[in-house]
């Protein structure tokens, strides 16, 4: 989720202001925090949303340490740490922060003590709240004059929101933002915040996308930005579990086949023992005739009518290597 959309669902997340926490549920990227009225799913380092989806959570430590801290307490405010890619969940004392970027780890703290995270990061909550970027673009004009003025929108809205904003303004994206007039810099505030304010949620069911700008005819206007999230996130975590599945199928045939073909091999190779034991005689016959002949067919032939054949097996081939000097039997498995 770029910053613009999850500065417009925080809007929908925080109807859970007011609930009481229940339980925590973790399988792979995605996380689910349930509550007395509703669920957040969290999209690890990619978004968050109000959802249902049922999932068994997988044994983790932390998970389990969230249910038993956090278990019917109060949830006092929601909101994104500076507006950035940082979703703060206040229990009084309890703060989870969850981060919505980069890797995406999920933090604990009891006051400003951390109590724990989900992949192990020992930030402080000092340093979180440090290194976030305010939801500005007054912020990114006066900390990074010298970058071009569509990487700071990139990093404040998302790049598809920046190309839709300098194409709609007819505005360079490589222009130095400490270069750009007074006027460019006021039409620039003047779009971003009518972007904002204008914000609604869309779902393009032909590109599979979802956005808060109607970005083509074939972005339809849903009820809220996390009925589009989540028809979205949800449906790109089922077809990759599809594709897990798929994978892990296609292996399993594999070694079934494997399998397979070794007791085949096997049941060949027993063939041939009981064969051996059955004819040595007529075996050591033709070991003469592949050492001190030339092989011929015919004597082969009177060789091979007194061969004593086990009952289970069928014999395929029997021939002399002339060049090799040695005999070949092959068993019908």
């Amino acid at each position: 989720m770029d910053k613009i959309e999850l500065n417009y669902i925080i809007r929908e997340l925080k109807s859970l202001e007011g609930a009481f926490f229940r339980k925590a549920y973790l399988k792979g990227d995605l996380l689910k925090l349930k509550f007395s009225n509703a669920s957040i799913i969290i999209v690890l380092g990619k978004a968050a949303f109000l959802g249902e989806k049922e999932f068994e959570t997988a044994q983790n430590s932390f998970i389990s340490m969230l249910r038993k801290s956090l278990r019917n307490k109060r949830v006092n405010l929601i909101g994104l740490i500076k507006g950035d890619r940082i979703l703060l969940i206040s229990f009084d004392k309890d703060k989870l922060i969850i981060e919505l970027h980069s890797k995406g780890d999920v933090y604990l703290f009891e006051e400003e003590k951390l109590i724990g995270s989900l992949k192990g990061s020992k930030k402080s909550i000092e340093e979180i709240y440090r290194n976030a970027r305010p939801f500005s673009l007054k912020f990114y004009f006066e900390n990074f004059p010298s970058k071009p003025i569509g990487a700071l929108l990139t990093f404040m809205l998302g790049k598809r929101y920046k190309d839709y904003l300098l194409n709609k303004l007819g505005i360079e994206e490589k222009k130095i933002a400490g270069e750009i007039s007074t006027e460019e810099r006021e039409k620039i505030n003047k779009a971003v915040e009518e972007l904002i304010i204008n914000a609604k949620p869309y779902f393009s069911s032909i590109k599979k996308d979802f956005s808060v700008v109607k970005f083509s005819e074939d972005y339809e206007e849903k009820y809220s930005l996390s009925e589009a999230a989540s028809e979205y996130y949800l449906k790109f975590f089922e077809n990759l579990e599809k594709a897990k599945q798929s994978k892990t199928e296609k292996k399993i045939l594999a070694m079934e086949a494997s399998i397979k073909s070794l007791e085949e091999k096997i049941k060949e190779l027993g063939l041939k023992v009981k064969f051996l034991e059955m004819n040595k005689g007529s075996i050591e016959e033709l070991l003469f005739t592949c050492r001190n002949s030339e092989g011929e067919n015919l004597e082969l032939k009177e060789i091979e009518k007194s061969l004593l054949i086990p009952q289970e097996g069928v014999l395929k081939e029997i021939s002399i290597d002339k060049k090799e000097k040695k005999v070949i039997i092959k068993f019908e498995v």
